[in-house]
């Protein structure tokens, strides 16, 4: 899953990431009650959660993705490296600095087929 609230950013993550035949991704939502509910519905494995904008609380969807289903792993996103260790700190497992590339993509996509 990835949340996001700009769709053109959100769409250009997922174009890279459906490449890879393996994933699939269960969906792309732009706020966070949205989000919440398909995560305790379908318990991906991954949630991809951009930081760094008003539109979506990046921080807030983490620390309720973690309540309800401690199992997912999140993943934080952003053009905005200084949101590392808070990603970090706040419990992410994992960050992604835009832009991404097809290697960044790769680097992800096995990280998480590896577990």
């Amino acid at each position: 899953m990835i949340a996001d609230s700009d769709k053109k950013r959100c769409s250009a993550i997922r174009k890279k990431i459906d490449i890879y035949r393996c994933v699939n991704c269960k969906g792309s939502f732009v706020n966070e009650r949205d989000l919440l509910e398909r995560t305790w519905l379908e318990q991906p494995e991954v949630v991809l959660l951009y930081v760094g904008d008003g539109g979506l609380n990046a921080f807030s969807a983490l620390k309720r993705i973690k309540e309800i289903t401690p199992e997912v792993s999140v993943v934080f996103y952003s053009d905005k490296s200084d949101y590392a260790m808070d990603a970090f700190n706040k419990g992410a497992d994992y960050f992604l600095p835009l832009p991404v590339d097809d290697i960044k993509i790769g680097k992800l996509v096995f990280r998480y087929m590896a577990n």
